[in-house]
């Protein structure tokens, strides 16, 4: 995925009048994969951590003292 950015940069820069066309497209696929790549870094960990918030609270919970747990 860097590698396709990294990539598309010469790309989305304008040296030519001819190369308008493909500069502005190289900018919305930038755009995107940029965006996508934030989300699937940032978002997605974090939408997980808090839908399963729960399960790890339970396992983190520690009997009282005397207190036997069957399994």
């Amino acid at each position: 995925m860097l590698a396709a950015i990294a990539g598309l940069i010469p790309m989305a820069v304008v040296l030519e009048p001819v190369s308008e066309q493909y500069a502005l497209l190289a900018c919305v696929i930038l755009g995107g994969l940029t965006v996508s790549s934030m989300v699937t870094v940032f978002l997605v960990p974090t939408a997980h951590r808090l839908i399963h918030r729960k399960d790890v609270r339970d396992d983190e919970i520690e009997p009282r003292s005397g207190e036997v747990i069957h399994a």
